[in-house]
This record gives C-alpha cells, structure tokens and sequence, in this order.
C-alpha cells in the first residue's frame, strides 16, 4: 500500500491522467459511485502530487463527517503511518450528491508501479453500522475506467 501524506475534501479538479482499475468487495447502495478523476499537479508541496475522486451518493444518505469515519486512516500493519482512506455514508434523508477529495502521496509512489490505495466504505443509520465496510482497491494501470458502482 501507499503511503498518504495527507488528505481533504476539496472542490479542486484533476489537471492530469492518471490509469487506475478498482477490485471491489460489493456495494453499498444503488447510485453509489467511487472514482479516480486524476491527478492534481499544480500548488502541491514539492515531490509531491494530489490524487482526485469523486464519490456519488444517492438521494437518502449524506457523507458522514467526523469521528474518524471519513479521512486517511492507518490499518495498524505499518505502524501509523496513512494507508487507506474511510468513507462514512449516513442514512439520514440527506441529498445526497457528489464530494471530491485530494489524496496526497509521494511524487516517487506515484511514478511507482506499485501505487495502490484502498477504501473502506461504510453505511452509518442512527449512528450504528448498518453496511459494511465494503472495500474498494484502487491499483495503478490497467483499463477499467478507475471507477466502480
């Protein structure tokens, strides 16, 4: 896995290709949409670069903030260091709608053939998980689009 340096919603856009394929464990709910836009060059940190993605979510639920539920996160495998990112959906009524979000890594990670990045995905109803986490593996190459249902 990568490491994350660091990561934010943000309403920036990707200004650069960047070939991804996800490997997916299922999903959360129909209208729910994780992608990989791109690349972010510009205003970085140096050797650094932004990853962009989308996530849709549907009319019924909302992206849930705060308790550690959305953000890069550490499995615990490579002591603290970023390398997944948590993405908490409530099932609130909420709008729904789309959020984007930078991911910085190490220009070097990026340039690596080994770039990957996981998500875990879950779905939060009166605060108690109702869904998953269902697992969404982002890989550099390949043809699929980045992006999953």
């Amino acid at each position: 896995m990568s490491a994350i340096l660091g990561s934010t919603e943000t309403g920036t856009t990707a200004n650069k290709a960047f070939s991804t394929h996800c490997d997916a464990t299922g999903s959360p709910m129909d209208g729910f949409k994780l992608s990989c836009e791109g690349l972010n060059t510009d205003g970085n940190n140096p050797g650094t670069v932004g990853v962009i993605f989308s996530v849709t979510i549907p009319n019924g639920y909302d992206m849930h903030r705060g308790d550690q539920k959305t953000g890069s996160w550490s499995d615990g495998k490579e002591g603290s260091k970023y390398d997944l990112m948590r993405l908490g959906i409530d099932k609130n009524g909420g709008a729904g709608g789309t959020y984007r979000f930078e991911i910085w890594f190490s220009q070097d990670s990026i340039d690596g053939d080994g770039w990957t990045l996981p998500w875990e995905v879950s779905v939060f109803s009166n605060g108690s998980l109702s869904g998953g986490p269902y697992t969404y593996t982002f890989k550099k190459g390949g043809s699929g689009g980045g992006h999953r249902h």
